[in-house]
């Protein structure tokens, strides 16, 4: 009973390979390892380009000493088609075949060519007794096939394929991430290469999802953005920040590398701020008494110098940077706060120490 259990996880974006491994003994999560590694990304499945996926995974593998063998990952951006329904509380197997006949209705691809899936998020907020909020997941069969084929090539044994919003939840709606919930509502938007993933938290429920589809990687002129550091970063002067204030301290410190920016390089950005509003005004359709106070954005492209400033100002609510918090294995000089562009790892490895 007091033997440590590691828990692997990948998440394969357009042009990098992460692995995150946590592991978690007498409930107590560490971050063991968070390595990044160059990737031919997705699109190689969708254009037969599985071996290209599967040299890649081996060698992220090869160079990520203590990564296991069974992972847990996910297949992510507009890949992955998303939709909210209200539903009676019924059996499983009863909600499956539901799910199929809605996704029959909703979906713009025959369902036989789908892999279609129902999450139930809760019981419905909006004065509808009886109802649960169910999440419709569907993704092309081929494309899963596909994905099991390049792990397995890479002889590693896929034990999950989850969602990316779900991932965000876990380290945005608990202890996992910084800003720290505070029971508000708050909105989470991971910003990747070629897809922004969007949730909204009321209190400790995930009440929205949606997939942003703006490719930031295009849109952003050269220079703008620098690769991310292979190392997640430190809290300043070395210091262990487990308690409150200090993590507050370290990630305020980190943050500040946000604030002042040059408004001409956001030029490019309107697209990304339209979808955003879109988001959060299809959600406040949904929740007129609830709105969004802060939005945090987290993921690679977070990075971007006087993004949070940007968007505050154009979205006129409060945005912070998003980190995953986690103790770092490392006696000396423990890390807490992680490096934002492994949030969506962190989180798909959360999914193992939280069930």
């Amino acid at each position: 009973m007091f033997r440590s259990k590691n828990f692997t996880a990948v998440d394969v974006g357009t042009g990098e390979i992460k692995i995150a491994v946590l592991s978690c003994r007498r409930r107590r999560v560490i971050c063991n390892l968070l390595h990044r590694y160059m990737s031919p990304g997705m699109e190689h499945l969708e254009g037969e380009g599985t071996d290209e996926l599967a040299a890649a995974l081996k060698a992220a593998f090869k160079s990520a000493p203590g990564a296991g063998r069974k992972v847990i990952t996910a297949i992510g951006g507009q890949r992955v088609i998303t939709r909210q329904l209200r539903l009676p509380a019924m059996p499983l197997k009863e909600l499956e075949q539901a799910t199929v006949w809605e996704a029959e209705k909703l979906v713009p691809l025959p369902v036989d060519e789908l892999v279609i899936r129902p999450v139930v998020l809760g019981e419905s907020q909006n004065g509808e007794s009886g109802l649960f909020h169910v999440l419709l997941v569907a993704v092309r069969k081929e494309l899963v096939y596909r994905y099991y084929d390049a792990f397995d090539r890479a002889g590693l044994q896929i034990t999950a394929i989850d969602l990316q919003h779900l991932a965000l939840w876990r380290v945005f709606h608990g202890p996992f991430g910084y800003p720290v919930h505070d029971g508000g509502v708050r909105a989470v938007l991971d910003l990747g290469f070629s897809s922004g993933q969007f949730v909204v938290l009321k209190g400790q429920e995930l009440v929205y999802v949606r997939s942003l589809p703006v490719e930031l990687g295009r849109l952003l002129p050269a220079g703008v953005f620098e690769p991310a550091p292979a190392e997640p970063v430190r809290p300043p002067g070395g210091m262990d920040i487990s308690g409150g204030e200090a993590a507050a301290a370290a990630a305020e410190e980190i943050s500040g590398e946000y604030a002042g920016y040059d408004e001409t390089q956001f030029e490019h950005l309107g697209e990304l701020v339209r979808e955003i509003r879109r988001s959060l005004d299809f959600y406040q359709l949904q929740e007129r008494d609830n709105p969004v106070e802060t939005l945090v954005v987290t993921g690679g492209f977070s990075k971007i110098k006087g993004l949070p400033a940007y968007l505050a100002g154009q979205l006129g609510i409060r945005v912070a940077a998003g980190f995953p918090r986690l103790p770092f294995r490392d006696v000396k000089n423990p890390p807490q706060v992680l490096d934002p562009g492994f949030s969506v790892a962190v989180g798909l490895a959360l999914r193992e120490v939280l069930q």
